[in-house]
C-alpha cells in the first residue's frame, strides 16, 4: 500500500518516529521487506535497518513487520470508516468497509507471498 504524505505524517505524529523510522515505515508498507534492499534505497547499513525496525516495534508496539503493516491498514480503515461515518448515508460505510476489507486482504495476500 502506498500512502500519503499526510497519511505518513499521521503515524509519525501517532508514534512518535525518528526521521529514519518513518522512511523504513513508508518502504515497508510500499512492499519493500527485505533489510537489505531498504537498507540499500536508503544508502545506510542492514544494521541501522534493524535498529529503526527494532525501535519502531518499541513504539507501535506490535512485534514484526506484518504487524506493522496490519497495524497501519487497520488505522487507514478506520480513518476512512470515519469519514465515511460524516456523510449521512448508510451506503457509503458499506462501500468504505468493503473497499477496507478489500484492501487488507490484498496486503495480507502480498506478505504471504513474499514469505
Amino acid at each position: 500500500m502506498k500512502l500519503t504524505n499526510e497519511q505518513l505524517d499521521a503515524l509519525r505524529r501517532a508514534y512518535r518516529l525518528a526521521p529514519r523510522e518513518t522512511q523504513v515505515l513508508d518502504l515497508l508498507v510500499a512492499g519493500t521487506s527485505s533489510n537489505g534492499e531498504i537498507a540499500r534505497r536508503l544508502g545506510t547499513t542492514e544494521d541501522a535497518v534493524k535498529a529503526a525496525f527494532r525501535t519502531l516495534y518499541l513504539k507501535m508496539r506490535v512485534q514484526g513487520k506484518t504487524a506493522v503493516i496490519l497495524l497501519v491498514a487497520y488505522r487507514q480503515w478506520t480513518a476512512e470508516l470515519s469519514a465515511a461515518r460524516a456523510m449521512p448515508t448508510r451506503e457509503c460505510i458499506e462501500a468504505a468497509v468493503k473497499h477496507m476489507e478489500e484492501r487488507l486482504l490484498e496486503e495480507v495476500a502480498r506478505l504471504r507471498r513474499q514469505e
